[in-house]
């Protein structure tokens, strides 16, 4: 791998549906202070456990039996007999209670309907999933589920209707299983000493904690540490970079080791960093002989392994070199170039660092050892390693891969490469680095390894959710290797947050804090739950709770809620709420409740609006807002006992028979469920005493005032559900009375029960915006969002300024905005493209179509990466190279071009260039940049003067003297931009006393002339030249020059002048470049 450094990684795994306990350190018994809610949903990963297991069916094919199903291989399948209802059922063997997905591949295009039942004794089946009214026509249809508290022993396809009424057939039916504890969930954490050295410190919800018991909380349960001999250079000042002795590295394995954690042990065999690109000996065994290196190699082995044994750390596996794609301890233990010692040499020094592992660790301890190589896609390069260590008799156990997915290709690269090289060598595989960015941000002033560019190539932005969502499927496809041989996985250091002092080296920054798992100040992302949500189903949020109620009333909180799980999927939970005060709902406003789900760390919020929408609802206005129909002398507004509240109430009596209406209209209700509340108290009898709701969009409701016990004993009246459609509702009391019956009316409550859900932007869909080099992007003023109930609408943006460096050649950018009211962030992908470019394949994502190598070829590649896009030419083998790569282009209008690239290298070859020829001039070359591997340059060549009609570009790489070296291309460009370097204008010719020419010359845009040029005025009479004005003059931008000829005879009509411009004044005009089309006055 080229790059300035290593990156390796480790992750871990948990499983049970319900939620551990939270620890009391991390969160307060008061739910209030408990985690609301988690920011990420990923699924759970695991094997198919389906394969080879009993299958049966009601109907098959003489030739395509049931067998064919499960077998592993989907170029068989299943086929029922005739069209018509058929199932297919799998006996697993046993009882599972993790399962958690199904998997069916279809043989034929179109729409299945279909339902998956289980069972747990073959009688008694429940639905798992119900695809009854399918209309998804994809071939493979992955449904997820619940897993069912019974457990799942037999699970059964039933498909009810097939496409063009075709008979059932399934190529392959799977059937997922979470993987267990045991599956690897590690963390590269070898910075942590340093950063906690400088003063870093870690969070979780507020909680300042070890990181280690972060990491173990979300589940991690391996690290892994690197070992550098002497991390110190010559002056004995420690060179940074985690500075990775044994001794420093011990203390955070003791530390791991008290927590339960594993420990895997990655030996550099380097001072410092040791990678693909650089395996440099220690200070200290510099001038040792082969014989004397292998022995310093088995005795610094051993003497680390038994210290970390006598300290109670012994690890559990050891890792035997670093990324050792070219071999180890170069030259001696290099496996290409001149001077290497080859494959022999390497073997050997292995086996003395494994011997050195197994003596110290000893007969009772089953160290297991691993062999790791970057570039985990790249199969050809792990059959070539391993062919020929296996080959040598290296014995090890594991094969370990870093897989980064903006350097190493395909996540189908990947997965073809372990489940090859897994079986060709029946070994056991873990990807022992991996990572990915949640952030475009900086945290400190060097720039980040991973920008736009390895965006644009993984194809995830950089979000938490993204972070955690690339993680997951790594681990998953190393738990689809087949035979259980996949282990788990490691992320790279997830702890490196940025802190002054901690930096890649002393003195330098950080490159690599977006990629952490914690944000700048070290709190704890979501991501970090992502090991948990490998094998465990999580309530991640719930569906919002909205209640409404009126001043004084207790809110009526649900005893179930919907929980939102980490697989996408939802149930209904029981909740307990919080004790409510009732201060809280005294008067008018809102409140929150908080509550708890047994088994979740997650904090249910019921939000609690209180309102009463009734004007004057107590009567201490008199009757303000009331409607009073009849005899209206039969009713005021007193204080005279009984009041339930306030000061007044309505009191309604008199003193001979009488009829009566109160009542109150409300508008402008929204559409929802209302409750209607007050309190009565009355004595004698009424013809009528009733309670009217009206208006509201449904049927009269009609019911009888309640009589009270005693005059004072007031009673209330309650009437729910009112269903509101018409935006208003009408609320009476009819009356109808002799002269004996009193009543008195108050508090009178109408509220809505379930008022509009605040709706909450969850996510803000990205912009891809085109846009010309050189031309500012228009960026819309609007984004649209998504909000926590799965709507989405326009929201306003603010946009960060641009620089136009941005923008000045083709490429890809991030700009940033924030939506307005919030503090959520916008994105746009801005892509600059330059329509003029007539380079083919310009960004190399078609290969090597249109480009002709010669030369060493096996040396050139189009491989994941690039300044844009997602991939880039390179240039590089582990063996002497000489190679060219280039395109020849033909049939192009003559003028002035530009050629430009972006390219970056490391150096080391005897030439290394960028080359532009045929096109009328000599070869023009511009040599390559010496970089790393994240830093792009740009490469130009101006004011190339096309004039044969055609061009050839391209990259030359000798590389003859060793192998290993290395440069990339992208983006190349040859674009033409005038016609010539000046145009002639405003030309004019005067005859007066004299001739008089006047002209402007004026720069074409884009030309950069350097120098003066030389303007020239010819006269000619007919075709005989007569005299020349020149003058010399370095053209900025626009210039205006005049010439005046003293001639007798001016007015003769054979006089005409030419105007030249010309890189330099030559009488004979045949030497100088022509830097202008020449125009004639008459």
């Amino acid at each position: 791998m080229k790059r300035v450094f290593a990156i390796f990684v480790l992750l871990i795994f948990v499983i049970s549906f319900a939620f551990p306990l939270l620890p009391t350190k991390v969160f307060a018994q008061n739910s209030a202070q408990v985690k609301k809610q988690i920011g990420i949903k990923v699924d759970p990963i695991g094997p198919n456990i389906a394969v080879g297991k009993n299958i049966f069916s009601d109907s098959e094919a003489p030739t395509n039996q049931a067998t064919l199903a499960n077998d592993g291989d989907e170029t068989t399948f299943w086929s029922a007999q005739d069209a018509g209802i058929h199932w297919l059922k799998i006996d697993l063997g046993d009882v599972y209670a993790n399962l958690f997905a199904t998997e069916i591949v279809f043989n034929g295009n179109g729409s299945y309907q279909y339902k998956i039942e289980y069972s747990i004794d073959d009688n008694r089946w429940t639905v798992l999933v119900d695809k009854s009214n399918n209309t998804d026509t994809s071939q493979t249809q992955y449904n997820k589920f619940i897993p069912p508290a019974s457990g799942i022993r037999y699970i059964r396809v039933t498909i009810t209707s097939t496409p063009n009424n075709q008979p059932a057939s399934i190529k392959e039916f799977k059937v997922y299983k979470m993987v267990d504890d045991t599956f690897i969930k590690g963390a590269d954490v070898s910075m942590l000493k340093q950063i906690e050295d400088c003063g870093g410190k870690f969070y979780l919800n507020g909680v300042q904690m070890d990181a280690l018991e972060i990491l173990k909380y979300f589940g991690v349960n391996w690290i892994r540490l690197r070992i550098w001999n002497d991390p110190k250079d010559v002056n004995g000042n420690p060179l940074g970079g985690g500075n990775c002795s044994a001794e420093n590295m011990l203390v955070i394995a003791k530390r791991a080791k008290a927590l339960g954690m594993k420990l895997l042990l990655d030996f550099h065999y380097s001072d410092f960093w040791a990678d693909p690109g650089k395996q440099d000996k220690p200070k200290a065994w510099a001038n040792l002989s082969f014989d004397e290196l292998k022995q310093a190699v088995y005795q610094y082995t051993y003497d680390v392994i038994k210290m970390y044994k006598d300290q109670g750390a012994l690890p559990d596996m050891v890792q035997v070199g670093n990324e050792v794609n070219g071999g180890m301890l170069w030259p001696d233990g290099k496996t290409w170039g001149e001077d290497a010692g080859g494959y022999d040499n390497f073997a050997e020094l292995l086996k003395a660092g494994i011997r050195g592992v197994k003596d110290a660790a000893g007969p009772d301890n089953q160290v297991k050892i691993m062999i790791h190589l970057a570039n985990g896609g790249d199969n050809e390069l792990y059959r070539r390693v391993f062919d020929n260590l296996t080959q040598r008799g290296v014995e090890f156990d594991v094969i370990g891969l870093s897989y980064y997915p903006y350097w190493h290709g395909k996540l189908s690269d990947l997965i073809y490469n372990m489940n090859d090289i897994s079986k060709r060598y029946n070994k056991e595989v873990v990807i022992a680095e991996t990572a990915y960015a949640y952030t475009l941000e900086n945290g400190d002033g060097l720039n980040n390894i991973f920008g736009t560019s390895e965006a644009a190539t993984a194809g995830y932005e950089p979000s938490v959710q993204n972070q955690a969502l690339v993680i997951r499927n790594i681990a998953n496809a190393v738990a689809q290797v087949p035979g259980g041989k996949g282990l788990g996985i490691f992320y790279w250091e997830p702890d490196w947050i940025p802190v002054e002092g901690a930096g890649w080296k002393t003195g330098e920054g950080n490159g690599w804090d977006n990629q952490a798992m914690f944000d700048f100040n070290g709190n704890a992302l979501d991501s970090l739950y992502v090991f948990k949500m490998l094998n465990n189903i999580m309530i991640v949020d719930y569906k919002p709770v909205v209640v409404g109620t009126a001043p004084g009333e207790m809110p009526k909180l649900p005893v179930k809620i919907t929980a939102i799980l980490s697989n996408g999927l939802t149930k209904e939970v029981d909740v307990v709420w919080d004790s409510v005060d009732p201060s809280k709902y005294a008067q008018a406003g809102s409140f929150e409740v908080y509550g708890h789900v047994e088994g979740s760390e997650v904090t249910p919020v019921a939000k609690v609006k209180v309102a009463n929408l009734i004007q004057n609802s107590g009567f201490e206005e008199d009757l303000t807002g009331w409607n009073i129909e009849g005899q209206t002398g039969a009713a005021n507004a007193n204080s005279s006992a009984p009041v339930r509240s306030g000061n007044k109430k309505l009191n309604i009596w008199y003193g001979s028979p009488y009829n009566l209406v109160i009542s109150q209209t409300i508008t402008g209700l929204g559409q929802g469920k209302y409750t209607f509340k007050a309190w009565f108290v009355n004595t004698g009898s009424a013809q009528k005493r009733d309670l009217v709701i009206k208006d509201y969009g449904g049927q009269e409701i009609r019911i009888q005032i309640p009589q009270s016990a005693s005059w004072d004993a007031w009673t209330p009246a309650e009437i729910n559900d009112i269903n509101v459609t018409t935006g208003k509702c009408t609320i009476s009391f009819e009356i109808a009375a002799d002269s004996g019956f009193w009543c008195a009316i108050d508090d009178v409550l109408f509220y809505r029960q379930d008022p509009d859900i605040e709706k909450n932007i969850v996510s803000v869909q990205r912009l891809d915006i085109t846009t010309e080099v050189g031309q500012k992007p228009q960026l819309p003023p609007t984004v649209m969002v998504v909000y926590d109930d799965d709507t989405s609408s326009e929201a306003n943006v603010t946009w960060e300024a641009i620089d136009e460096s941005k923008y000045s050649a083709i490429g890809e950018f991030t700009v940033t905005g924030v939506v307005k009211g919030t503090t959520l962030k916008a994105y746009a992908k801005v892509k600059v493209i330059n329509s003029k470019n007539i380079v083919k394949n310009y960004s190399f994502e078609e290969g090597l179509k249109y480009w002709v190598s010669e030369g060493n070829t096996n040396a050139v590649k189009t491989e994941s990466g690039g300044h844009s896009g997602g991939t880039q030419l390179t240039h590089w083998s582990d063996k002497p190279y000489k190679v060219v790569t280039y395109q020849a282009i033909e049939n192009i209008p003559n003028g002035i071009y530009i050629f430009r690239a972006f390219a970056n290298g490391g150096g080391g070859q005897n030439a290394n260039y960028l080359f532009v020829k045929d096109y009328g001039g000599e070869e023009l070359r511009i040599n390559m940049p010496t970089t790393w591997v994240a830093e792009w340059h740009s490469m130009v060549i101006a004011n190339i003067k096309v004039t044969t009609g055609r061009v050839t570009i391209g990259l030359y790489s000798d590389s003859e003297n060793a192998g290993g070296t290395w440069c990339n291309l992208d983006d190349v460009e040859f674009f033409k931009v005038a016609d010539s370097e000046f145009k002639i204008l405003n030309a004019n010719l005067q005859k007066d006393k004299g001739i008089v020419a006047s002209v402007t010359v004026k720069q074409s845009e884009g030309i950069q002339h350097e120098g003066k040029e030389a303007i020239v005025f010819e006269l000619l009479k007919g075709t005989t030249p007569v005299s020349i004005v020149a003058v010399e003059k370095d053209i900025i931008d626009a210039e205006d020059f005049k010439a005046y000829f003293n001639v007798n005879d001016y007015l003769s009509s054979d006089y005409r002048i030419k105007v030249f411009v010309f890189d330099k004044f030559d009488a004979s005009r045949t030497t100088p470049n022509s830097l202008a089309e020449p125009v004639e006055l008459r």
